[in-house]
């Protein structure tokens, strides 16, 4: 029995490529994704060495503000002493204003860590929004820097510390907005759709 180039034991063959033939060409199997989710443009893959620069300074900002909060929390004493000087007329007991400022130094703390930790997770990701959110979040420290000047004479080593931290910070934000990570999230975001 004689066979047609399309059968082979008396079952038709197969046809040859993929699902997708008219975009992959014949013979070629389909190209899936990379496991990134954003196809296997190389481009898209790597993110520029700023992107990781800016991360961790935004890291190194986050570690400052702790050590910077801590300092300050254990210097309390001095800050409650000073406001209460500096205002006679209130009339507050001591323990109660510095129990009632070490809560809120704490609270704050720890919900500014986890706010900021968060951003910064998200901007580590490769998340555009994340990177506009912590511009926004820039522009406050930079007029938290005013708080930080008047208090320098009562607690100067946190004080020092939270510049600090505010200008690592805010370097690690205008290095996010690097012409390489801009086009990076273009890249990301053209290879999504």
């Amino acid at each position: 029995m004689a066979h047609t180039p399309n059968e082979s034991n008396g079952f038709p063959q197969a046809p040859q490529g993929g699902f997708n033939d008219g975009a992959q060409g014949a013979g070629q199997a389909p190209v899936a994704p990379a496991a990134n989710g954003y196809g296997t443009n190389p481009a898209v893959a790597a993110a520029p060495k700023q992107h990781g620069l800016s991360v961790k300074l935004l890291i190194a900002s986050l570690v400052l503000s702790l050590i910077a909060n801590l300092v300050g929390l254990m210097g309390i004493d001095g800050a409650v002493d000073e406001a209460i000087r500096q205002n006679p007329e209130a009339n507050v007991n001591r323990e109660t204003f510095k129990s009632s400022l070490m809560v809120g130094a704490i609270i704050g703390l720890v919900l500014g860590l986890l706010i900021n930790g968060l951003f910064v997770f998200f901007w580590a990701k490769g998340h555009g929004w994340a990177r506009i959110v912590l511009t926004i979040l820039a522009a406050f420290s930079l007029f938290g820097l005013f708080g930080t000047f008047a208090n320098f004479a009562a607690m100067p080593i946190p004080s020092i510390l939270s510049i600090l931290t505010a200008i690592v910070f805010i370097a690690g934000v205008v290095i996010a907005w690097n012409k390489e990570i801009t086009a990076w999230l273009q890249a990301r975001k053209a290879a999504k759709f």
